[in-house]
């Protein structure tokens, strides 16, 4: 008999590729996300959190092949001799610019490794996942899944919420955003 958590992890696998969207934990503040190529799931995001589709959404990885797709090697030797330790967005180019609703209008792409068990899991399938603050744009990101109110959470296709089984592994905080190319820090 499969226990909880990977029920819950395989109803959201089912869930993204079907293009849905789901609510998550990771090791920053909760997310919400879809596979990167489903426009569909990227545009109900969109509208959900009611932002431009000029802005970009970030990647959650857990392997360097989970970012293959999407970025060139060099960029990935050159974050993992980094080694910073917190939680940390890498803003770099994009081996071939993609669809723009990821993207929005620039020819980047932003993306962390995770180490969260419910991203592992997700990533292990899936590959990349996207993610973006569970939030009308103009208001405050939720840090807690247990934050959702109706009726935004109606609007969400599923929702992983382990409640604290894995607080450990979350910050509650944004992570930090860096250009790689400049080395600017976007938001700490």
């Amino acid at each position: 008999m499969k226990n909880a958590f990977t029920q819950s992890i395989q109803q959201a696998i089912s869930v993204l590729r079907a293009d849905g969207i789901i609510a998550y934990p990771s090791d920053s503040i909760p997310g919400l996300g879809c596979l990167p190529h489903s426009k569909k799931a990227l545009q109900k995001i969109i509208n959900l959190k009611q932002r431009s589709s000029n802005k970009a959404f970030i990647l959650l990885g857990t392997k360097r092949k989970h970012f293959d797709t999407w970025v060139e090697t060099k960029w990935l030797d050159w974050i993992e001799e980094q080694k910073v330790s917190t939680n940390t967005t890498w803003v770099v180019p994009c081996k071939d610019i993609p669809h723009k609703l990821l993207t929005g209008h620039y020819d980047t792409i932003a993306i962390r490794f995770v180490k969260h068990p419910v991203v592992e899991a997700l990533c292990e399938t899936c590959g990349a996942i996207t993610s973006t603050s569970i939030n009308i744009e103009s208001e405050k990101s939720l840090t807690h899944l247990s934050q959702l109110s109706l009726p935004f959470a109606q609007q969400i296709d599923y929702i992983i919420d382990c409640g604290d089984r894995f607080k450990e592994f979350e910050s509650g905080k944004g992570s930090t955003i860096v250009d790689a190319n400049s080395g600017n820090i976007l938001r700490k």
